[in-house]
């Protein structure tokens, strides 16, 4: 009835991104054991993390399949196949299984940068930074792994007829491990998110974005309040009309209409 329910009441313009779950590669949520726990029971692999990832194919396309049932075509929606950004086996993994790409649209992952920056082991070194020294850690993840994980993944989507999109992206500047409690590091971290060099560092990155391949991106996330736990808003409260990743943003969007 849902799926129904969309069919007939959104607007025609727009598109339905179908996703199995959030993130069923990563370990840290519950609905990656169930996917584990499945694929084991289903016998999709002897190896855990394997029979995870091949439940998470087989699920998204029997998914796939109920939306096509109920739509009659796929020009309203966009089937999405979700992977890990720094590990494109992941991907690979998920996208073949039982040739599951002939029946999707996108392989999605999240390229944050700067996660690095809360590691618990280097929390100390980290939190004695200046914040342009953090800036600079920033755009060495963005111009080294970040673009190699962008490229890596969409070759590997292309070759196979899917787009790469980002179901998240952005900074990553948080503690981690027992690190989110350091309030020097904190501190600095979210003062680094409202520095005004956060402007020419999101340029950079989403540059990088398009330019290897990358194509529909969604930033994580709009509005909200910075603590320990992350600086993830682009702004921090609704009547906010301005920040450096906010602007960096809207003039991305500006100079790249409907791009992809």
């Amino acid at each position: 009835q849902r799926r129904a329910m969309v069919r007939d009441t959104l607007k025609p313009t727009l598109k339905v991104y179908i996703e199995h779950s959030n993130e069923v590669w990563n370990g840290q949520f519950s609905q990656a054991g169930y996917a584990a726990q499945r694929g084991l029971a289903l016998g999709l692999s002897g190896n855990s993390y394997e029979a995870q990832l091949r439940y998470h194919s087989r699920r998204s396309v029997e998914m796939f399949t109920l939306w096509h049932n109920v739509f009659g075509n796929s020009n309203r929606f966009v089937r999405v196949l979700a992977a890990q950004s720094a590990n494109p086996w992941t991907g690979t993994t998920i996208m073949s299984w039982q040739n599951a790409y002939t029946q999707a649209d996108a392989l999605a992952i999240a390229p944050y940068f700067g996660g690095h920056l809360g590691n618990p082991g280097t929390q100390t070194t980290v939190a004695a930074m200046t914040i342009p020294q953090i800036h600079a850690q920033c755009a060495n993840d963005i111009a080294g792994s970040v673009t190699t994980w962008i490229s890596q993944n969409a070759t590997e989507a292309t070759a196979r007829g899917l787009d790469l999109i980002a179901y998240e992206g952005g900074q990553h500047m948080v503690g981690t491990g027992g690190a989110e409690n350091n309030t020097t590091l904190s501190n600095l971290l979210m003062a680094a998110n409202r520095d005004a060099g956060m402007k020419p560092l999101y340029a950079q990155y989403l540059a990088a974005w398009r330019a290897n391949g990358g194509r529909m991106f969604a930033n994580f996330s709009s509005v909200g309040q910075y603590s320990k736990w992350g600086s993830w808003g682009v702004l921090e409260y609704d009547d906010q009309n301005s920040g450096p990743k906010y602007d960096a943003l809207l003039d991305f969007i500006t100079a790249n209409p409907k791009w992809w």
